[in-house]
């Protein structure tokens, strides 16, 4: 019966490492609109409660970046747009008998009820992003990160499509860039050090 060695459990055990760092990496882009998102919310404040707590309604339009929520694309949920109601939590200033809830401007009921939602979508793409980049990592082809970060800064320049045209563009870099710059020592050293075949 074969045994697994030493060198094979520190190998996977750096794979597994090198890809929840890669895969929490690409939970925090998630977060910030504009790069793993678009859209916002717009809220109303229902009921204001003497303990500083706000029942606030919201309505939120968003639209989630297909490389960095890859699950909930395929879950046919790649656009979230609701009515829904969250309870404001206060930051209270001040201490003892002084200590009073900290306001908070539309602006920053837009951000809560926002983040909301987009966390709740951020949790459930973790699993899924860290099995695509594991099989990225076991199969050594790293090229194909430049596709998902082309996929995903394109999504700041023009959302959905804007994704599509920045896969393609790394696509496109793999396929004809790369294979010219391959001539060069020097570029070729950095490469094999960026997909690890030094």
């Amino acid at each position: 019966m074969p045994t697994i060695g030493k060198k094979q459990i520190m190998f996977f055990g750096t794979k597994i490492i090198i890809v929840l760092g890669i895969t929490l990496f690409f939970a925090l882009l998630a977060i910030f609109g504009g790069l793993g998102y678009s859209g916002a919310a717009h809220t109303k404040v229902i009921e204001r409660y003497p303990s500083g707590y706000w029942l606030v309604d919201a309505s939120c339009n968003i639209t989630y970046n297909p490389f960095l929520y890859a699950f909930s694309w395929s879950m046919g949920r790649g656009w979230f747009s609701a009515n829904f109601t969250i309870v404001s939590t206060p930051t209270f200033v001040g201490g003892g008998e002084t200590r009073h809830p900290l306001w908070r401007s539309p602006a920053d009921l837009e951000e809560e009820a926002t983040i909301a939602v987009i966390l709740t979508e951020v949790f459930i793409n973790i699993p899924c992003n860290f099995v695509i980049i594991l099989a990225i990592e076991l199969t050594k082809t790293r090229y194909f990160y430049f596709c998902l970060f082309g996929g995903t800064i394109g999504f700041s320049a023009g959302e959905v499509a804007g994704s599509i045209v920045g896969f393609f563009v790394g696509a496109l870099l793999i396929a004809f860039v790369l294979p010219r710059l391959r001539k060069s020592p020097h570029v070729i050293r950095l490469l094999n050090r960026l997909v690890g075949k030094d």
